[in-house]
């Protein structure tokens, strides 16, 4: 069977593993695989991670996506960094997260944030 080709454009992202590597297979194997970085630019994938991750249903904002570490979900619901408490969606899941290389930039942020 042949993987269908893709073409230019957005698609709907994919919500398993198996949808990933469906769409993957209709690339040319020499295709590279980024992640957006802060400033809308492009980062190469410096590393996979297997994480076991809650989905919150907190307010959204920029800095924050829906899921987190189960230790950090637990932390926040139990103490809310704002004044909405965020509530858990479902039941803890193992997910495959993809982490962008790390800019210059971004350590000294990192850096000035734990002071």
């Amino acid at each position: 069977m042949t993987a269908p080709r893709l073409s230019y454009g957005e698609y709907p992202p994919p919500l398993t593993a198996a949808e990933l590597i469906r769409r993957l297979a209709a690339l040319p194997p020499d295709t590279p695989v980024l992640v957006d970085g802060p400033a809308a630019a492009f980062s190469p994938i410096a590393a996979t991670q297997l994480v076991e991750v809650q989905e919150l249903d907190r307010v959204p904002v920029p800095e924050l996506g829906r899921f987190d570490a189960t230790a950090e979900a637990a932390r926040n619901v139990a103490d809310p960094p704002g004044a909405v408490a965020a509530q858990p969606i479902g039941s803890p899941r193992m997910a495959l997260v993809l982490r962008r290389e790390q800019q210059v930039d971004d350590e000294d942020e990192d850096a000035e944030s734990d002071d």
